[in-house]
């Protein structure tokens, strides 16, 4: 169905080919990438486990995402951002 719905054409092309084509090199160049890379996985540095957890209840906020910070604090600048933008709307800057 999508390739219905595409101009792009499916076409076949042999790999490990003699012929020296473009689809030929390209379908060849995936085939070594493909296989190669699964060589490569052994030398992956390892990912850690994390050393640091969130409390039960964290405070966020979806234009910020999670508050780390003084909570007092955090509000204090919410609402002086708030009436700032309140204040320049409408009243000459």
């Amino acid at each position: 169905m999508l390739a219905k719905r595409s101009a792009l054409k499916i076409q076949y092309t042999p790999g490990h080919s003699e012929i020296d084509t473009l689809e030929t090199r390209m379908n060849n160049e995936a085939d070594f990438l493909a296989t190669s890379s699964q060589k490569v996985f052994k030398e992956l540095p390892e990912q850690l486990p994390p050393t640091f957890h969130m409390n039960d209840f964290m405070f966020y906020n979806p234009s910020d995402g999670w508050i780390e910070t003084n909570i007092p604090h955090y509000v204090d600048l919410k609402l002086a951002h708030q009436m700032a933008t309140t204040l320049g709307h409408g009243h000459n800057q």
